[in-house]
């Protein structure tokens, strides 16, 4: 209520928001070693289908959680901004969830196949033995990655998906919905 400190709500906003941190993280090779952990260095984060709505379903949840144990909380102006960001990165999440099959897989600016070269050269380095046979095991589980259900080849080929007009519808209405979020 007013009056109230906003310092332990904020605290414990905090540890939340930690929690859920490392939650994500622990889910991530490639963000792992991004931050240079040696944690997980022989695998590739997965990519499945089912790890997506996994992914999606936990995000539904935290969203829920996050509202009902903070919501009407006071918070200091740094816990209300984390409290904030939070909460719209989920709604973006949930919002986006359903047009994750409609852009285009592989482009000259974006896809697994510069993604992986990329990491391997640039972030997954090599100093030693040990780093070296995780290197060796993540070369050796590339063609175990599963696209949306399949190897990337198969992937491509599912019609519909990534045919140009549904790109645009998409492109179009997300492009639109961001205008109109934002000149309110």
């Amino acid at each position: 209520g007013a009056g109230e400190d906003p310092l332990p709500a904020t605290t414990r906003l905090n540890g939340w928001l930690e929690a859920r941190y490392d939650f994500w993280l622990a889910r991530s090779p490639m963000e792992q070693a991004y931050l240079g952990r040696k944690t997980n260095a022989d695998k590739w984060d997965d990519v499945s289908e089912a790890r997506q709505r996994d992914d999606a379903d936990h995000v539904q949840k935290e969203l829920a959680d996050l509202r009902e144990n903070f919501g009407s909380t006071a918070f200091s102006p740094e816990g209300q901004l984390s409290y904030r960001l939070y909460e719209y990165r989920c709604e973006r999440m949930i919002e986006d969830f359903p047009w994750r099959h409609h852009g285009y897989p592989v482009n000259q600016l974006e896809g697994w196949q510069q993604e992986i070269p990329s990491f391997l050269i640039n972030i997954h380095s090599v100093g030693n033995v040990a780093e070296a046979q995780a290197y060796i095991a993540r070369l050796n589980a590339i063609g175990t990655l599963d696209f949306d259900g399949g190897p990337l080849a198969e992937t491509l080929n599912r019609p519909g998906e990534h045919r140009p007009e549904v790109w645009l519808a998409q492109t179009t209405r997300s492009y639109f919905g961001a205008t109109q979020r934002t000149s309110r």
